[in-house]
């Protein structure tokens, strides 16, 4: 049951919030653009459509990168969280700068390219934070939820 609560509630929940607000709000509804070139709209366009599946991406990731890591620190929920946290940024900030270098028009100049990663990276990093936090926030709980049962049967 631990197991499924940290899987669920740390994909879902940060999962929406992107959803909801970034993707499928209404300012992405309308594209202007062609959508044969590859930007930011359309990388948004495409995440309406498959969004289904890059959840299903998120909840294998959570199984079986981030709780096998999560789970060996866990004794010290503070080193957990820096851990996983410096771990999975790090992984965010070269993945936004790959795709946000494969979409890149040069002919927008260098601030085009760091306004793209920045925009991807800030919304990977959004993602890892409260991912993170509700795994903290899980294990703290049930962490006092066992003393709690220890004390009662002392």
């Amino acid at each position: 049951m631990k197991t499924l609560l940290k899987l669920l509630i740390p994909t879902l929940v940060p999962y929406y919030i992107f959803a909801r607000y970034t993707a499928l709000d209404e300012a992405h509804k309308h594209i202007t653009e062609q959508l044969t070139e590859i930007s930011l709209n359309s990388l948004m366009y495409y995440f309406r459509y498959v969004g289904l599946y890059l959840y299903v991406i998120l909840f294998l990731t959570q199984y079986v990168i981030i709780l096998p890591i999560w789970n060996r620190l866990n004794s010290r929920l503070w080193r957990a969280a820096f851990i996983t946290l410096l771990w999975v940024l790090s992984a965010s900030l070269l993945l936004s700068a790959g795709v946000s270098y494969a979409i890149w028009d040069s002919a927008l100049g260098n601030d085009s390219l760091y306004r793209s990663i920045g925009a991807l990276f800030g919304v990977q990093g959004m993602y890892w934070l409260i991912n993170v936090a509700l795994l903290f926030i899980i294990d703290l709980i049930i962490q006092r939820k066992a003393r709690k049962d220890e004390k009662q049967e002392a």
